[in-house]
């Protein structure tokens, strides 16, 4: 993000709408829009503000350093400052004596209204909490007061109570605009750094805050808040959004081709075409290797633009160099900058390929990025088996850049080109790249070409959508889910353990959610963010808990709570890529969720044992087009007359009994392990696959998919020996080995 003293939290403005503000290219940006005559000079009434506001600054900040004794928490002198300030801005603050009426009958202890904005709530606090000195004042109760909420909490909640759909926090330090969001579950605001705004000089992030929170961008009248510009911006950013999400699935679409014509075609790269010849690697295995490194490229975009690669609260001078190292040698944004360098794009050398190699081997679990300070991912998407075969290979710096560019820039309306925040990326964003891959088949072309340059790499269209019933889940879908079928359990098991926060943070962990048809996990990304965020606010006390927590939270909801199935394996591959974005934590790896993202069809299935002792059912046999009648009819009097003949007494243990204990009962021990290290998730890894592989549970595995592929075998006299069948099905439970 370009701006230092900005922080977006919930993508209540895009970024790209705060440029277009700051630039002067959005809507309402002419001096008349401010309420000025036609001949006023808008810079100069903004250079006023900013001299202005610099002075009263200065006086407030001496003035702090030595707070008296009858303003412990400095909130008069903050609110001095603070009306001077909006003042500067526009607005007619009026001071409260009584508390504010909300919708639901409960009063708010807001400290202004704006007398010119329809009496807009302005809530000004102190900017010291001695009972919590390392905490912003706007996310803790006062340790003084007799307020229920943090002043942040207040102030929101009074929006979603009221007709008011826009609102201010600050302690003088830290100004929040915050905007009605209906039911709370994650922080939403746009946040200026007021101290470093100011002591640092940065007049460009000035000029925008006065651009975007001027009174005139405010409906002077709450009827009217629909056609005010901020409800206008907020809507450009959504819109915004929707166009990323295009361009996004496009981009990884032409990124994937580059890459897989570029590894075909590099001279060097004659292992890789060996393979393809000779059939020891499918056009599908291939492909699978490029989406991973797709998939890698992502996920480091994000954690970098979230400074996230680095414990954010580490900071300390030794991890701003090694922060500093990493970012100009090692980073994918030192790639995304040279991909906007024209000249860089003729280059046909390799040596950035192989600097990315080098930067991969960072987050391996061989521990190579300790030196730099950083803790390895490792896990499936950072293992030596991701991309076995492409990290033995070479490709340009032209493709390579080519690759970093579509996925870094999109050309907008006016053909300008935008730089993609993944900073502010939504992950179910990524839900859009889901639904343009789920019908793209790889073809290889040409493979036996003499000449590597007139082999291809494309895509044809396919239908997998329309037959495993995949598309991509609205967003409003989601939000009514979660409202009436997730909230209400997450509650009643908090009003269960009432006054005991280590038993509510268990009942919360406790809580099972399993998407049937999970896609990119739209709807898990969603039921994760919510129980973590009651998790956090149960642990921390607070109404608004620190974001390091609620990351922290969000990792343990995604370990202990989240379950998902898909039958389209790329959809689970997209699924665990959002949930290991949105749950990373700096200095922690991958989690292991092998165990909870599964790629099967949930509707199709043994769900009971038992019905394997009364063998297949007659009907499994009736013809189906593409069928052999006579064959079917043949197979299943051969059903019935077993039946009839069977021998009653053979004794199958079909109990969920393993070499170790019971199914449950082993996966269940899978929850004990922790996973803050690279160990934990290995030794979870191991004991799940020795699980699968255990006879106990493999054989009966086994048996269910016999008992099942019946209903789904192709009936012909060819496959006729093959096909599964009572007596196969009894044979094998009987004596699994011999079968």
């Amino acid at each position: 993000m370009k701006y230092s003293t900005i922080n977006i939290q919930g993508n209540l403005l895009s970024e790209e709408i705060l440029q277009k503000v700051e630039t002067g290219e959005a809507q309402g940006q002419r001096a008349t829009d401010f309420g000025f005559d036609p001949d006023t000079n808008l810079r100069s009434e903004i250079e006023y503000a900013w001299s202005r506001i610099k002075l009263d600054w200065k006086h407030f900040y001496a003035k702090s350093q030595n707070l008296p004794a009858s303003d412990p928490y400095g909130t008069t002198l903050t609110r001095r400052w603070m009306v001077q300030f909006f003042s500067s801005l526009g607005f007619e603050l009026t001071g409260q004596t009584s508390n504010l009426q909300g919708g639901n009958n409960q009063g708010y202890s807001i400290s202004h209204t704006a007398a010119n904005l329809d009496h807009m709530p302005v809530h000004i606090v102190g900017f010291n909490e001695p009972g919590h000195p390392e905490k912003n004042t706007l996310d803790v109760r006062t340790s003084g007061g007799t307020s229920r909420l943090s002043p942040h909490a207040t102030v929101q909640e009074y929006l979603n109570v009221t007709d008011h759909p826009f609102g201010i926090a600050t302690n003088g330090f830290y100004l929040r605009l915050l905007r009605d969001s209906g039911r709370l579950i994650k922080l939403t605001y746009v946040e200026f750094d007021l101290k470093r705004l100011l002591d640092e000089d940065k007049y460009s992030e000035f000029t925008l805050l006065y651009r975007l929170l001027h009174a005139s961008r405010f409906a002077s009248r709450k009827a009217e808040a629909s056609q005010c510009l901020l409800e206008k911006y907020y809507q450009d950013s959504i819109e915004s959004g929707n166009r990323i999400r295009e361009k996004l699935s496009l981009a990884v679409r032409e990124s994937l081709l580059a890459l897989g014509k570029g590894f075909l075609q590099h001279e060097h790269n004659t292992a890789l075409r060996q393979k393809i010849q000779s059939g020891e690697l499918s056009a599908k295995n291939y492909y699978h290797q490029l989406l991973r490194l797709v998939y890698r490229l992502l996920f480091l975009m994000v954690i970098e633009e979230r400074d996230l690669v680095y414990d954010p609260e580490d900071t300390s001078e030794a991890t701003r160099r090694l922060k500093k190292i990493y970012l100009q040698y090692y980073s994918i944004t030192r790639l995304r900058k040279l991909s906007t360098i024209r000249f860089v794009h003729e280059q046909q050398f390799n040596d950035l390929w192989q600097g990315l190699l080098q930067t991969f081997q960072l987050f391996k679990e061989k521990g190579k990025g300790l030196k730099l300070g950083i803790s390895p991912l490792d896990g499936e998407l950072f293992s030596d088996q991701a991309l076995s075969d492409l990290e033995q290979c070479l490709i340009s710096n032209k493709l390579l850049l080519e690759c970093i560019r579509n996925m870094n820039e999109f050309e907008d309306e006016k053909r300008n080109r935008v730089t993609i925040s993944y900073r502010a990326l939504d992950v179910e964003e990524l839900g859009s790249v889901y639904e343009g891959l789920l019908d793209l088949h790889p073809v290889i072309e040409n493979i036996e070409a003499a000449n590597a340059e007139m082999i291809g790499f494309t895509f044809y269209q396919g239908t997998d959508r329309k037959i495993t019933g995949s598309y991509y889940t609205r967003p409003e879908l989601v939000s009514e889910l979660i409202k009436s079928a997730l909230i209400p359990v997450i509650e009643e098991r908090l009003r269960a353990q009432a006054g005991n926060r280590e038993a509510q943070a268990q009942a919360l962990l406790q809580l099972k959610v399993c998407d049937a048809a999970a896609g990119s996990g739209h709807m898990l990304l969603a039921a994760a963010r919510t129980i973590a965020w009651y998790l956090a606010r149960v642990k921390s006390g607070e109404e608004n808990p620190a974001p390091s927590l609620y990351r922290s939270c969000l990792r343990d909801v995604i370990q202990h709570c989240i379950y998902g199935v898909d039958l389209n394996p790329y959809a689970v591959e997209l699924c665990k890529l959002a949930l290991w974005i949105e749950g990373h934590n700096s200095g922690k790896p991958l989690s292991f969720l092998n165990h909870r993202i599964c790629n099967g069809n949930s509707l199709l299935g043994v769900t009971d044992l038992s019905v394997l002792k009364k063998g297949i059912p007659d009907n499994a046999y009736e013809s189906v087009d593409g069928d052999d009648k006579k064959v079917c009819k043949q197979l299943k009097n051969a059903n019935k007359q077993f039946h009839n003949t069977k021998q009653l007494s053979l004794d199958f243990d079909l109990t969920e009994t393993t070499s170790t204990g019971t199914i449950t009962n082993s996966y269940k021990e899978l929850e004990t392990i922790g996973q803050d290290d690279v160990e934990g998730v290995r030794r979870i890894k191991d004991k799940f696959e020795k699980l699968r592989k255990d006879p106990g549970w493999y054989n009966k595995w086994q048996a269910c998919n016999l008992w099942t592929a019946a209903f789904f075998w192709h009936y012909t006299e060819e496959n006729r020996m093959a096909a599964p069948t009572s007596d196969r099905l009894y044979r094998f439970l009987d004596h699994p080995a011999a079968a």
